[in-house]
């Protein structure tokens, strides 16, 4: 191992899907293709040449073998972590899950597509099969704050301020942007992607 790499140590076929870094630059997040999700805490080991620095395994989904997302906020140190059944709350200073919620088909939810959590960590966006929800994080619930008819939402982000969200939907020629205004709570334009 040369100077300032770090050794991963994934299962057999095990491939990495999807990669975060805290705003901070502390912590490094990866999710895999099989919903495993670990991190890395640059601050804790230093990158010494001479030592071995590895991920640490934090969640392995028991969910349907979907992929699930990964968003972190700034303020909170918070990072959201989702399968289609589930949304939880993990607190990066104390590697735990502070607050979690599964979320059932038949009690009028659809799967969990993807989601993002608020820079101030004080809400989060879910994107469901049929719609996009935002909650408020509450000491020991997710509640619910407002709803837009945004189907099949693949991609949610913050703006830095977090005044502004953007959802990605669709695939291909048929592929959209929209954006919402999270103080209104309203949608201020989507923007139509040709191939």
């Amino acid at each position: 191992m040369e100077a300032g790499e770090v050794e991963l140590q994934l299962e057999e076929g095990e491939k990495v899907h999807g990669v975060s870094l805290s705003l901070s630059g502390e912590e490094v997040w990866l999710r895999t293709d099989s919903n495993s999700f670990y991190v890395w805490r640059c601050e804790s080991v230093g990158l010494d040449a001479h030592q071995n620095h590895t991920f640490t395994l934090i969640e392995r989904s028991s969910g349907s073998g979907q992929l699930g997302s990964l968003s972190m906020s700034a303020g909170r140190k918070y990072a959201l972590l989702t399968d289609p059944r589930s949304a939880s709350l993990w607190s990066i200073e104390r590697n735990e899950c502070v607050l979690g919620s599964e979320f059932r088909e038949g009690e009028g939810g659809r799967a969990v597509l993807t989601g993002a959590v608020h820079p101030d960590g004080n809400s989060l966006l879910l994107a469901f099969e049929d719609k996009l929800r935002l909650y408020l994080v509450l000491l020991a619930k997710f509640k619910f704050q407002a709803e837009f008819s945004l189907r099949r939402c693949r991609t949610l982000i913050f703006s830095h301020s977090g005044l502004l969200a953007a959802c990605h939907f669709g695939r291909n020629a048929n592929s959209s942007l929209t954006v919402i205004n999270l103080q209104r709570l309203t949608e201020i334009c989507t923007f139509k992607i040709g191939a």
